[in-house]
This record gives C-alpha cells, sequence and structure tokens, in this order.
C-alpha cells in the first residue's frame, strides 16, 4: 500500500474516531435534578438537653479519622439548618457537647459512599452515646450525585 493510501484511511480513522467522541451532551435543568426530589426528615430527636458524644467506625472496626460529622437543626417542612459541626479524633470519637431538646438530621458520614442513619436513638439522661458502624452505600442510587442533606 502507498504512502498516500495509508493516509487517506489514517485520516478516515481519525475522523470516525473524534466525530463519535464528540456526542451532544445533555443539559440538566435545575428542575430536572434528582437532588431536589430527595425528601429528607429527622433521624434524631432529643427530649431532653443531652451531652451528644459516640464513635464512628466502618463495617471491618476501622475507626473513621478527623472524619466530619454533622448535627442540623430541623425548622419546618424538610427544611435543616446546620446546629453544629465536629470531627471525629483518631480513634474515631467524637462529641457535641451539650444539645438542647429538638429534632435533629445526625449526619455521620461526610459522604453518600457510606449509608445515613435510619433513625438514632437516645435513652433520656445527661448523656447520649451513640456508638455506630457505618455501611457502604451502593454506587447506584438516584442520589448518588448529591450533597448529603
Amino acid at each position: 500500500m502507498s504512502t498516500g493510501g495509508r493516509s487517506k484511511i489514517m485520516a478516515a480513522l481519525w475522523i470516525l474516531l473524534f466525530s463519535s467522541a464528540a456526542c451532544p451532551q445533555t443539559v440538566l435543568q435545575p428542575w430536572d435534578n434528582p437532588c431536589y426530589r430527595e425528601k429528607v426528615e429527622p433521624n434524631l430527636e432529643l427530649k431532653v438537653k443531652q451531652h451528644l458524644t459516640g464513635e464512628l467506625k466502618d463495617q471491618s472496626g476501622a475507626p473513621f479519622v478527623q472524619s466530619r460529622i454533622l448535627l442540623r437543626r430541623f425548622r419546618d417542612k424538610e427544611k435543616f439548618t446546620t446546629f453544629k459541626e465536629v470531627f471525629t479524633d483518631d480513634e474515631g470519637r467524637y462529641d457535641f457537647g451539650m444539645v438542647r431538646p429538638g429534632k435533629y438530621r445526625f449526619l455521620p458520614s461526610p459522604s453518600r459512599a457510606f449509608k445515613q442513619p435510619k433513625q438514632v436513638h437516645c435513652i433520656e439522661g445527661k448523656t447520649c452515646k451513640l456508638n455506630l458502624v457505618l455501611e457502604a452505600n451502593p454506587t447506584d442510587q438516584a442520589f448518588v450525585n448529591c450533597p448529603i442533606q
């Protein structure tokens, strides 16, 4: 095959390669974003003022080290505001200090890589100790790319 013939074949291959790579892109409108459809509810209710503390580990028993934990206070109809934010220590322990009564969204995982607890319960008393083991979350969930709420 001549050099000119090879050049034409290479040119045709390049066109084929780049024309298939240049696919049209879909633009998601805000109303198409599944994040806006996610329903979130309080998962922790404190009846009395309590010292909220605990330990956070994964399924293998390894502690979450220097991991962010959020406590959001329930306002009204699916609206929460960040109440407190803490980080675990090197052993996976955390401490929110004294927390007043109310409904909260307790978010121990900093990402959707782990399942957020549906409900956590505190027994009335001076201290509420929440020792949790977080499970890995499947990556094919509808809200996998959404921020944690």
